[in-house]
């Protein structure tokens, strides 16, 4: 990926386009306080590591710090790191309970 992207992982859908790798290593920042005091949770999708391998090891220490902190819900899903094409009702399950 030049260094900066990940390239598509989907090569079959024209809207799969290489994603800068900044969005897995920066973290969020919420300023807002309304914002920041709304429930945030983070979702692991436990199939990622066969598709990504290493690439995704900073993902993966977000997803253990989010377990610790009790201002964090964790859930998992058994999906690759595309749930919306792999198991998309699942996914809306998930969502709608969040909700």
């Amino acid at each position: 990926g030049d260094g900066w992207r990940f390239p598509p992982q989907n090569s079959v859908d024209a809207r799969d386009v290489p994603q800068p790798v900044k969005t897995a290593l920066q973290p969020v920042t919420v300023k807002n306080p309304a914002a920041a005091a709304l429930p945030h949770t983070f979702i692991g999708c436990t199939g990622s590591l066969e598709e990504f391998g290493p690439l995704l090891i900073p993902v993966q220490q977000a997803g253990e710090r989010a377990k610790a902190d009790p201002g964090w819900r964790y859930r998992e899903l058994q999906s690759g790191h595309q749930p919306w094409l792999t198991i998309p009702g699942q996914l809306a399950n998930l969502l709608m309970e969040l909700a």
